[in-house]
């Protein structure tokens, strides 16, 4: 069974869920899933798990963004986007950099945000936008978010390009949009890409057109890689066979002294991964806590 881990560079277009059926058909994946969902219009950094890759989603430590994006003054969009209705506010915007560095810097830090309708957030079970498209009136409450930074990269008004660093949870759309509100005159994303997810940079990411013909297989991530920030413990043989078949073991770590409960990533003495033991500091055992190697002794 396939389980690797590939940086997939999103084209413009297409459903991050389109996606995964593409890189599942490419590449005879059983099962698939992806982090951090892109909207049809964004490009970049879209990190594809495939097998047993799937288990360890939920152990990425560095859950960090970064966005390049393009936004139009003036401008308003029911969707915050091209994709939306488009309305002018203004035919000519008059900002000045100075008010438009001073707006923009006052979204860095944490701060609430209102994600837009047009998002899979849920409403009372229900996806927004599909409550939009049936006409439904609600409310979305605001969501507490962090912005690590936002540089503008250029500006050519009503044309701006920003680069933000942001933790997860946040909406680019959104932003744009508040950014227009609080300038007063509009504003609507006109191009986003993520140039990088945690661990995973646009540097080292592939596009789908260039996955087929196994030519994927020179690009797949390790399982593991997700988990280096994790103390790593070595295991002998009968170690190991106690670890992957729901035994604990005693094995002697002496490169760091690990707190109660800590998680540790684990591997034979051929260097193979086979899993993540959690370390019992009162009987000084390791237990299985996520094992992925299966074999006999």
């Amino acid at each position: 069974m396939i389980s690797t881990i590939l940086n997939i560079d999103k084209d413009q277009g297409i459903t991050s869920t389109n996606v995964d059926k593409q890189v599942k058909k490419i590449t005879g994946a059983k099962k698939i899933g992806h982090v951090g969902t892109l909207d049809p219009l964004a490009t970049g950094v879209l990190p594809v798990f495939m097998g047993q890759a799937t288990r360890l989603i939920n152990f990425m430590n560095d859950k960090t963004k970064e966005y390049q994006c393009d936004f139009e003054l003036g401008l308003r969009s029911d969707t915050y986007d091209l994709e939306g209705e488009i309305t002018k506010v203004q035919n000519k915007v008059f900002v000045s950099l100075e008010v438009l560095n001073s707006v923009i810097s006052s979204f860095i830090g944490n701060s609430f945000q209102i994600p837009p309708k047009y998002s899979s957030v849920k409403y009372k079970g229900k996806r927004s936008y599909n409550l939009v498209r049936k006409g439904i009136e609600f409310s979305l409450e605001p969501k507490s978010i962090y912005i690590e930074d936002i540089k503008i990269i250029e500006t050519n008004i009503p044309f701006v390009s920003l680069v933000v660093k942001c933790h997860e949870g946040v909406y680019i759309r959104s932003l744009i949009n508040d950014i227009g509100e609080k300038l007063k005159c509009g504003a609507v994303l006109t191009k986003l890409r993520r140039i990088r997810s945690g661990i995973f940079s646009i540097d080292s990411a592939i596009s789908i057109q260039h996955s087929t013909n196994d030519h994927w297989k020179m690009h797949t991530i390790p399982i593991d890689y997700l988990i280096n920030h994790l103390p790593k413990l070595n295991t002998s043989n009968d170690e190991k066979y106690k670890l992957i078949t729901g035994q604990t073991t005693n094995i002697k770590y002496s490169e760091i002294k690990l707190p109660d409960q800590a998680l540790v990533r684990c591997y034979d003495n051929e260097n193979t991964f086979i899993g993540i033991a959690k370390y019992d500091e009162t009987n000084d055992i390791f237990l299985p806590h996520k094992m992925f190697l299966q074999v006999t002794k």
